[in-house]
Order: C-alpha cells, then sequence, then structure tokens
C-alpha cells in the first residue's frame, strides 16, 4: 500500500515506521497490551461456550449415576474427586483460551524483527496470565457449582447458557437504570477484571505522549476514557466472590457419598 502513496507520503511512513522499531519499549509495549487485551476478551466467549458443551461431564452424570458412592467405595475422598473435576475444568479452559494466548505471544515474537521484542512484550504476557488464570480458576469453580445444582444434564446446560445469554444482555439497561444489576452477569464482572489488569488507559496515554501523530489520531468519547481507565473493578471483583462462594457452598452440599 504505501509504494502506491505520493513520495512524501512514502516517505513519511518509513520515517514513522523506522521510529516505531527504534522504540519498541514504546511500541511494543502498548501495541501487544492491546492487542492481548482484546485476544483475551474475544476468546472468552468461546470458552465459556465450551465449558457449557462440557458442563455435564463434571458432577451432573456422577449424581445421575450415583457414581460418588462408587468412588468413595474405592478410596477416592471428596477432596480428590474435586480436584479432579476442577483439573478437568481448569484444563479445558487452557486449551480453548490460555494456551492459544501464550501460543499467540511466543510465535509473534519470534516472528518479530527484533529479539528485544521478547522483552518489551513481557508486560503483555503477564498481564494475560494474571488475567487468564484468575478467571480461569472462576469460571472452573463456577461451572463445578452449576454442575452439581441438578442431575438431569438438560437442567444444568440450560442454566448455565441462560444466565450467561441473559444476565449479559440486561447489562446495556442497567447502565442507565441500576449500574449495580450489571454485576448479575458474571462475564461482565470479568470484563471489568479485564480492565483493571490490562489498564488499557494507561496503555492510550503513554501512545499519546510518546508516538509521534498518535494523539492527535485518538479522539476516543470522555465516557469511553473513563470506562477503560476506572472499571467498576470493586464490585466486580465482589460479585465474583459471592458467586464463588455459593458455587462452592453448592459443590459442598450435593457431592457427597451417601
Amino acid at each position: 500500500m504505501v509504494s502506491h502513496f505520493n513520495p512524501r507520503l512514502q516517505d513519511f511512513a518509513r520515517t514513522f515506521a523506522a521510529w516505531l522499531a527504534d522504540h519498541p519499549e514504546v511500541s511494543v509495549r502498548t501495541t501487544q497490551d492491546v492487542l492481548f487485551y482484546f485476544f483475551s476478551v474475544l476468546l472468552m466467549p468461546l470458552s465459556i461456550f465450551a465449558m457449557g458443551m462440557a458442563l455435564p461431564t463434571f458432577i451432573t452424570r456422577d449424581l445421575a449415576s450415583n457414581a460418588i458412592i462408587i468412588y468413595s467405595s474405592k478410596a477416592v475422598s471428596r477432596g480428590d474427586y474435586l480436584l479432579g473435576k476442577f483439573a478437568g475444568a481448569f484444563g479445558l479452559l487452557t486449551l480453548t483460551w490460555l494456551g492459544p494466548i501464550c501460543t499467540a505471544w511466543l510465535m509473534g515474537n519470534l516472528l518479530a524483527p527484533d529479539w528485544r521484542f521478547f522483552w518489551h512484550a513481557r508486560i503483555a504476557l503477564a498481564h494475560a496470565m494474571v488475567y487468564g488464570l484468575t478467571t480461569m480458576a472462576f469460571l472452573s469453580l463456577l461451572a463445578l457449582g452449576i454442575s452439581a445444582i441438578s442431575a438431569k444434564e438438560r437442567s444444568t446446560v440450560a442454566l448455565w447458557y441462560t444466565w450467561w445469554i441473559l444476565a449479559r444482555a440486561i447489562v446495556p439497561i442497567a447502565s442507565h437504570t441500576r449500574p449495580w444489576l450489571r454485576h448479575v452477569s458474571f462475564s461482565f464482572n470479568l470484563d471489568q477484571v479485564a480492565l483493571a489488569v490490562f489498564r488499557l488507559g494507561d496503555d492510550l496515554r503513554i501512545a499519546q505522549d510518546n508516538v509521534p501523530i498518535f494523539g492527535g489520531l485518538i479522539n476516543l468519547p470522555p465516557d469511553r476514557i473513563e470506562a477503560l481507565s476506572a472499571p467498576a473493578f470493586r464490585g466486580a471483583a465482589i460479585a465474583l466472590l459471592v458467586i464463588a462462594a455459593a458455587a462452592a457452598v453448592v459443590v459442598h452440599k450435593r457431592v457427597k457419598p451417601e
């Protein structure tokens, strides 16, 4: 595309690209942090959908077939049983979420023109790991809780998808009426955690202050900038802790050999 520009634009494009290459501590850090934020957030619905499909295999079918009694008779403690189920859910999320993110980070920097990209992209990887591991632990526990609610597969799967879709649909309405209702949606809460971890507002400010002409290109509405810089993290954290505690209580009461 640049080759078809007029000579002045070609010179500008080459100069700008050279500046970005000479300042990877700014260009690589901000670009990869923003890109991996969107990659992580866009992969989350796929992982939630996959978790819903696998939901009956965690505890629901064992409740229906009284398999927990058989496991306990073979000296499998409840702790070992739940640890195995949690590892199964966590492993599924690793395959559908964390694995692709880490692979993209590794391959992207291997194909980069400079080995320094690995060092300057470390913040993006750290943010992705913190957000990914935290979210995966929560979703795994929530999946076990919903899977343990009923011995009927259709009931647990329907509850999972209904909560995910309907609660998400309430978020835009609640934003203009009762903002606290947004936290009923666990996916909204996870989005707020992502904004708090990646801190996109800081990346935009760094780009505006350091990248030539970039400051004038960013013209986001004030409410959008505020949402990026100050997510509803406290409410999201409290809501996620309450949901996780409720899921743990359900699992504790339902997963018994008696």
